[in-house]
């Protein structure tokens, strides 16, 4: 009799299984050439998985280790960070604490995932190599989780805002993991700008043929939409952070002029960088109906995001066809705004009142947030600083000054 001898496979077999079982999976369809952008390695210097946002490498000890659903599950979560454009996206609140950053996107992913796969063809890695999953964070942006994690201290710095050195490795918990995956943003900022433009291309190229493969452009599908991913309706509280990140970051204000690169799709222009950190931030209100209708619910997160980047001082100014209040918070009294602030003013609404009275004043912000339901009278420009208009339910609204988040009122 004899007996055949079956080689057992390689780690970069494994590895080429696992793509190619996705690739080939009927609910993979529409991200399925996602998979084949950058390059997937073995690695032995390494502890688990990691992606810069354009490759992926993957642990020797871990891939001999797992299971092939629980591979699956791992290339689906690094493949997930490079569809999102993690490493790019996220960049500011990384730089303030990466801890949180990485912990933060492995509970949205690995939910999404998880819902996705309830037959088992993709299962999360338990023991060592198991990843960060809690319920509590279901239908939760990674701004709002990254913030609930900070609430409960469990930053690289005790919960303070203070930036990380990047040195900090996470530490498991009650409940938690250190995840199976690692979030090269070092890495990714080596990247050359032209060569993430490529890679932005070519991962949107591959979900509109993905989509139209899978007779599904714009429902339906593993991840929903992928009319949204490519064309990616930005939660506007998370754009508003960012605006704030950017303008607290303490970098090169002279490239105020470069726009930020991954909001422009969604018609919001931001700085790259900003060169001291801010002694004031002007919120400037239009006090029209519409608006002083949710003025408290936008006021609230304004605090939220002052508390975490904390500018020297807020000013408010409210405004119609004139500046008709003028309140200042330093931010030791940010907790007070809201409850003590006293809207004024409600006839007409001239914007261009705003900038000549912040230069009678003397009021030099190093940038401007303007809420307004975007029905103005009179010029838009004059301003010397860069603004930010956020837009309550009207699209029809445009402006060569600076650019503009839409708001839909159902969602603030």
């Amino acid at each position: 009799m004899v007996t055949l001898s079956v080689k057992a496979q390689t780690e970069e077999q494994r590895l080429d299984r696992a793509a190619f079982t996705i690739f080939s999976h009927e609910r993979y369809t529409e991200i399925a050439g996602t998979l084949l952008v950058g390059d997937k390695s073995i690695g032995d210097d390494l502890p688990t998985a990691m992606t810069d946002g354009l490759n992926e490498r993957y642990s020797r000890t871990m891939v001999s280790e797992i299971t092939d659903p629980e591979l699956r599950f791992v290339m689906l979560h690094e493949n997930r960070h490079k569809i999102y454009k993690h490493m790019d996206v996220y960049e500011n609140i990384w730089a303030e604490d990466p801890k949180l950053t990485n912990m933060s996107l492995d509970f949205v992913i690995n939910l999404e995932i998880s819902d996705e796969n309830r037959d088992g063809f993709a299962t999360m890695p338990t023991g060592k190599y198991a990843g960060l999953y809690d319920e509590k964070y279901r239908g939760m942006t990674v701004i709002q989780v990254y913030d609930s994690l900070k609430s409960q201290g469990k930053g690289s710095n005790g919960g303070s805002s203070k930036p990380s050195t990047g040195t900090e490795q996470p530490q498991s918990g009650p409940g938690e993991s250190n995840g199976f995956d690692e979030h090269d943003f070092e890495g990714a900022k080596a990247i050359d700008e032209a060569t993430k433009e490529s890679v932005g291309t070519e991962i949107d190229q591959a979900l509109r043929q993905g989509a139209i493969a899978a007779g599904k452009l714009g429902s339906g599908g593993a991840m929903g939409s992928i009319g949204e991913l490519l064309e990616p309706q930005i939660d506007w509280l998370e754009a508003l952070r960012e605006f704030a990140y950017q303008t607290c970051a303490g970098k090169d204000f002279g490239t105020w002029a470069k726009p930020n690169r991954r909001y422009i799709g969604a018609g919001i222009y931001m700085p790259s960088t900003l060169s001291e950190k801010v002694e004031e931030l002007v919120i400037a209100s239009d006090t029209s109906g519409s608006v002083y209708r949710h003025i408290d619910k936008f006021l609230s997160e304004i605090v939220g995001i002052c508390k975490s980047v904390r500018p020297e001082k807020v000013r408010l100014l409210y405004w119609d066809t004139e500046v008709a209040g003028d309140e200042s918070y330093e931010i030791e009294r940010i907790d007070d705004l809201v409850k003590t602030t006293k809207p004024r003013g409600g006839g007409g609404t001239r914007v261009s009142c705003v900038p000549t009275y912040m230069r009678g004043q003397g009021i030099r912000p190093q940038a401007v947030i303007v809420f307004t339901d975007g029905y103005i009278d009179g010029r838009l420009n004059g301003w010397d600083c860069p603004v930010l208009w956020c837009v309550l339910n009207n699209k029809g609204f445009d402006t060569d000054t600076g650019r503009i988040l839409h708001i839909d009122n159902t969602k603030i």
